[in-house]
């Protein structure tokens, strides 16, 4: 039962961390369904921690999909 709600708590916080990411990129512009299905499909906290600090420091979407590896 523990383990349930450790996931669950887990899961939680990943969808906030996920959906503050979002919110931040949308002051940039529109975000790409296909962004959007990536940031949430992302599960783990360090790097939604970090996607968050580059959210906040991005000028624009594309920046924010370059410094995440997305574009090259």
């Amino acid at each position: 039962m523990r383990e349930f709600f450790k996931d669950e708590l887990q899961d939680a916080n990943a969808n906030g961390k996920a959906e503050a990411i979002i919110e931040l990129l949308e002051e940039t512009g529109e975000v790409p369904e296909e962004l959007a299905k990536v940031i949430n499909s992302q599960k783990d906290l360090e790097i939604l921690k970090q996607w968050i600090k580059f959210a906040a420091r991005a000028d624009s979407i594309e920046e924010f999909e370059n410094l995440i590896g997305l574009v090259k």
